[in-house]
Parts: C-alpha cells; sequence; structure tokens
C-alpha cells in the first residue's frame, strides 16, 4: 500500500507546476496560478483536505518563499514571495480617520455602498 505524499513533497509540486507553466510559456520567471480544490485533491492525492494538513502544507510553502491563499470560491492560488514584495509596503495612516467607524459603516465602505471622503476632517 502507498502512502500519500508529505505536505513536503504537495509544496514541491505546486510549485514546480508553475516553473513547468514558466517553461512552457518561454517565459523567465514563474509568477503565480490558480488552481481549483480539485486539482490540489489530486496532487494530494486526499479526498479530504484536513485543515491540519492544510496548516502543514503552507508552511511548507512558505519554506520555498511562495504563499498560499484559499478564495470562498473553492479555487486556492499560489506566488511567490517576490511577487508581494513588489507591492507598496503600506502604513496605517492614511486609514486612522476610519477607526472610530463602526463596523457595518466600514464594511459600507468597502463595497462601495457609502463614499469614501475625499480629505479626513483632521487634515
Amino acid at each position: 500500500m502507498s502512502t500519500r505524499p508529505s505536505a513536503r513533497k504537495c509544496a514541491a509540486l505546486l510549485v514546480l507546476n508553475a516553473f513547468e507553466y514558466a517553461r512552457e510559456k518561454s517565459r523567465e520567471d514563474a509568477s503565480g496560478y490558480r488552481f481549483t480544490r480539485r486539482t490540489l485533491e489530486v496532487v494530494t492525492e486526499r479526498i479530504r483536505l484536513h485543515e491540519s494538513f492544510m496548516i502543514e502544507l503552507e508552511d511548507e510553502l512558505l519554506h520555498l518563499k511562495w504563499h498560499l491563499v484559499h478564495s470562498s470560491g473553492g479555487e486556492y492560488a499560489i506566488f511567490p514571495f517576490r511577487r508581494a514584495q513588489q507591492w507598496p509596503a503600506l502604513n496605517s495612516k492614511r486609514i486612522r480617520k476610519f477607526f472610530e467607524l463602526e463596523e457595518d459603516d466600514l464594511i459600507g465602505l468597502v463595497r462601495g455602498e457609502q463614499p469614501l471622503e475625499q480629505e479626513s476632517k483632521d487634515d
């Protein structure tokens, strides 16, 4: 009876999938990609993706310098750290004016149900 692959092996396979895709497309650099729960079940040889395994898989990807993201639609994505390092680093200064708002008001702003103020009242 064969054993299921470890989280470490699965993490390596997921990253290698990005490398293979980049090679097929003649790209120098592997970027992130999306995949379905079914793809993850095939790679991991698991029908159930237990939380403990997913935490271990995420840890193994972190050791390889890749992030794992799970979306509510049943899809996953991985992307290399270096991608996130290209993003601007933000502090909390520009959102301090919202700290005292109620939770529902904040969600309304995020969803675009309420207009964002152009200037802070404290400016």
